[in-house]
C-alpha cells in the first residue's frame, strides 16, 4: 500500500487521525508493506521529522525527494535491513547512480 500523510495533489488534506495507524495494522493483518511517499511532506515541514510520526507509525518502505535535496534533483528510499536483504537476495536492487555514471 502505498500512501502519502497528506494529500497534497487535492488539495493539502492530512489523512484523519488514526487512519494511518488502522491501514499500517490492516496491513500487517495481510502481509503487505506499507510505503509511505513523503516527497513534499518530510523532513520537518509538519512539525515532526517525517509526517507519519505524528501517528507512532512506522512504515515499511519510506520515500522522499522534494524536500529531502532543498532544490537539488535528490531522492532516497528507506527501508529496514530485512526488506534490503530479501530485495537483494531476490535480484531487485540495482544502483542507477553508478550505472549512469559509469562508477565501477
Amino acid at each position: 500500500m502505498i500512501v502519502e500523510p497528506i494529500l497534497s495533489s487535492g488539495g493539502v488534506i492530512p489523512l484523519p487521525f488514526g487512519y494511518l495507524r488502522a491501514l499500517k495494522n490492516h496491513c500487517e493483518k495481510r502481509g503487505m508493506l506499507l510505503i509511505v511517499d513523503e516527497a513534499q511532506t518530510g523532513v520537518g515541514r509538519t512539525g515532526k521529522r517525517f509526517a507519519f510520526e505524528h501517528e507512532g507509525v512506522v512504515p515499511d518502505i519510506l520515500t522522499l525527494s522534494k524536500t529531502l535535496g532543498a532544490g537539488l534533483p535528490l531522492s532516497a528510499v528507506v527501508t529496514s535491513r530485512e526488506i534490503e536483504e530479501t530485495i537483494y537476495s531476490r535480484g531487485f536492487s540495482f544502483c542507477m547512480f553508478l550505472f549512469a555514471y559509469g562508477v565501477d
